[in-house]
């Protein structure tokens, strides 16, 4: 995989030159690394999941069609 070539910022491409903020943005965005969102369903165990889930009103009809 190659790696992308840095953007000099101080002399961007007429083209590109309204996208300055954004690509300033980007790098910094990235060096503060990933966390976890605890409130994600992906995250959660299942107990938790489900106790979320069934707080839904669009859960109810499931629940109700199968009792």
């Amino acid at each position: 995989m190659k790696a992308t070539p840095a953007v000099d910022m101080s002399n961007l491409q007429p083209a590109i030159a309204h996208m300055k903020d954004y690509l300033a943005s980007a790098g910094a965005a990235g060096a503060s690394g990933f966390a976890k969102d605890p409130a994600a369903w992906q995250n959660m165990s299942f107990g938790e999941m489900a106790a979320e889930e069934v707080k839904r009103k669009e859960t109810w009809p499931f629940i109700v069609g199968i009792a």
